[in-house]
């Protein structure tokens, strides 16, 4: 049913006007909605009295108004409007649910449908509906307005506590004034952090550069959404397509928080989000942890060049990788040898499988599927390549220096999460 202006205008009841009615009424109506908000609407009732006298005792009054200019046919008013939108930006700054604030204007037009519907009589049945369809109309463009301003908040609020995370991530990295940085931002730091070093990559590629891209915003949100789900939590993280940086508390107030079977658990039901995702924990104090993400990083570079699966990893899990990673004459030149490798697969593989088998040949057929005299074969073939016998504890050493050195560009073409 659509009214026009002019029968808005000349709604009439017990043979008066509308228009006329109300503005005798807006005292008593007002009063009657402040009263029964604070009554009847939960987390109204614990508010400072100043807010309802001041605030909601304002709104209702420019509702009323509001919906006078709706029934007399005008304009929605911009200027009550935009009260209606800053009281309601104020509620969900104060933390009041949406779901209260839209209650609190069904109350109050509740209120003012019975102070005017009391007024009819059997005659004006008509009106009445007319006159319900106007409520409605009435509520279809005062709602949005409230969504709006409680979605304008809360974004505002995301990109505060965005901004706020990065700062103070960025300074306890960087062996800044973090605390004092936290402080400002009324953030208290755990005692000690597990400080995760992760990198990303997809576990299927994407078909194209735009599907990549979509893919990529999907998987950093769910991943943000495993990592930050609790406000509360005190996690700090910064994550990109190739991975990040993240700081989970450890020990807070003497109470041991992030366990590294805990983060172990994050990191697995992050890889579930079609990412493979490997990452290096260092347990530090606030003041180790700029030494702790050098250290991650050290670690999580041996993981991947190791081409180790997806998971968490400790410095205990790959110490010895993690020495024989170290730069030198000696990796320089492994590096420079595995060269040779470069175009045939398959004898790269059998040595990285032969040396995970502790040199165990059979073990290594099983690994690599193929029969164990094959695997003699690739492996004279590996000597004759290199000079170095695989077979001899000297030689399978270099060979895994070798490996290490080797993976390092094969995992830096393997490219981010898109």
């Amino acid at each position: 049913m659509t009214t026009s202006g002019d029968e808005r205008g000349s709604l009439r009841i017990a043979g008066q006007p509308i228009a006329a009615l109300l503005p005798p009424l807006r005292a008593r109506i007002v009063e009657r909605v402040v009263r029964h908000i604070a009554e009847g609407v939960p987390g109204y009732a614990g508010m400072p009295t100043d807010l309802l006298e001041v605030d909601v005792r304002a709104v209702a009054r420019e509702n009323l108004l509001a919906f006078e200019a709706s029934v007399e046919g005008r304009r929605f008013p911009e200027d009550v409007a935009e009260r209606i939108y800053a009281s309601a930006y104020g509620r969900a700054e104060e933390g009041l649910s949406l779901e209260l604030v839209q209650e609190a204007y069904f109350v109050g037009t509740g209120v003012t449908w019975d102070a005017v519907v009391g007024l009819a009589t059997v005659e004006d049945l008509d009106v009445v509906r007319t006159l319900g369809h106007e409520m409605l109309r009435f509520l279809a463009q005062v709602l949005p307005i409230v969504t709006s301003a409680y979605v304008e908040e809360m974004r505002a609020r995301e990109t505060d506590a965005l901004g706020h995370r990065k700062s103070i991530l960025s300074a306890l990295a960087g062996g800044l004034t973090g605390p004092r940085v936290a402080s400002t931002y009324g953030v208290t730091l755990a005692d000690s952090y597990l400080v995760l070093a992760v990198d990303l990559r997809a576990a299927v590629p994407a078909v194209d550069q735009q599907a990549g891209r979509v893919v990529t915003r999907r998987t950093i949100r769910a991943i943000e959404g495993e990592i930050g789900g609790d406000r509360l939590s005190g996690v700090l993280f910064e994550l990109d397509a190739f991975g990040g940086l993240i700081l989970l508390p450890h020990v807070r107030d003497g109470l041991e928080d992030w366990t590294p079977a805990r983060a172990k658990d994050l990191v697995e039901r992050i890889g579930r989000h079609a990412v493979e995702v490997r990452a290096a924990y260092v347990v530090a104090a606030v003041d180790e942890i700029p030494a702790a993400v050098a250290l991650g990083h050290d670690v999580l570079e041996v993981v991947t060049r190791g081409g180790r699966p997806p998971g968490l990893y400790g410095l205990d899990d790959v110490l010895v990788d993690f020495q024989l990673a170290r730069p030198g004459p000696v990796a320089d030149l492994m590096q420079e040898k595995m060269a040779a490798l470069a175009d045939h697969p398959d004898l790269l593989e059998t040595v990285h499988a032969y040396l995970d088998a502790g040199r165990n040949r059979a073990a290594t057929a099983v690994a690599v599927n193929v029969h164990p005299n094959t695997v003699d074969y690739r492996l004279r073939r590996v000597e004759a390549l290199l000079g170095i016998n695989p077979a001899t504890t000297d030689g399978s050493a270099l060979l895994r220096i070798g490996l290490l050195a080797f993976r390092e560009e094969r995992f830096a073409q393997a490219g981010p999460v898109d």
